[in-house]
């Protein structure tokens, strides 16, 4: 189990009579996928045999509650950087690194803007009219770290991170977010272009350090020292040897 290879372990099991371990395997496979639904649907069966716990956490999940994917998806790209699948790690950890910029832009500076194309126009006018005028200012003459003034005529991840510096209470967190956007080239390369990946050591302690810092600012201690898949992989075992 501390390969996270839950399809391994249900093909290995499946014509066993273990139907809750079974289950609950089939629920971290779900997980992991993200497949939210079908993760609840697999132990719904067994409410008198699997503990409260992870009914509990799938239906935060179902809900989509941020705090509650963002700890989900965390702990899903320790255990790809755990079993060595970097590509994969890194890629998520984009994902989640995109929606933390948007979460903190919008939850700790207050601005209801977002990505989406479908509301550029909306989220610029609100871009332009914060505090008087004053953060348009600051993106006009934002400089980026390669030189470059910021592309003003959509929300890119640079001028999230350049709102995320204008604010007093977010300035703090920018150095970790700029230490996983310096991976995101790498990201590019890797989706783009096919392309290998170096320093994959550094990468791993560097981006899980960062996310792990931006987290807590979000989730409580216990919820980012536990780490619910590790977890779930004990109850398995447990489950097995009875």
């Amino acid at each position: 189990m501390d390969s996270y290879d839950y399809q391994g372990a249900e093909i290995s099991l499946k014509h066993s009579s273990i139907e809750a371990p079974l289950a609950l395997i089939r629920y971290g496979k779900y997980r992991l996928a993200r497949n939210y639904h079908q993760a609840f649907d697999a132990i719904n069966p067994y409410k008198t045999e699997i503990e409260e716990l992870w009914f509990q956490e799938i239906a935060q999940l179902q809900r989509n509650n941020r705090h509650a994917l963002f700890r989900d998806i965390y702990f899903q790209v320790v255990g790809l950087f755990t079993v060595g699948r970097y590509a994969e790690a890194l890629i998520l950890a984009m994902s989640l690194y995109e929606n933390l910029l948007q979460y903190f832009v919008q939850e700790k500076v207050g601005l209801d803007i977002t990505s989406d194309g479908t509301t550029r126009e909306r989220s610029l006018n609100v871009l332009q009219n914060h505090d008087q005028g004053r953060l348009w200012q600051h993106l006009r003459s934002y400089q980026c770290k390669n030189g470059d003034r910021l592309f003003l005529d959509a929300v890119t991840r640079e001028l999230l991170l350049a709102v995320l510096q204008y604010d007093s209470q977010t300035t703090a967190l920018v150095p970790y977010f700029q230490r996983i956007e310096a991976y995101y080239q790498q990201r590019n390369n890797v989706v783009h272009q096919l392309a290998g990946l170096t320093k994959v050591e550094d990468m791993q302690e560097e981006v899980l350090n960062a996310l792990k810092q931006i987290l807590s600012k979000v989730l409580l201690q216990e919820q980012l020292s536990l780490n619910p898949f590790k977890t779930l992989n004990h109850v398995m075992t447990a489950h097995l040897s009875r």
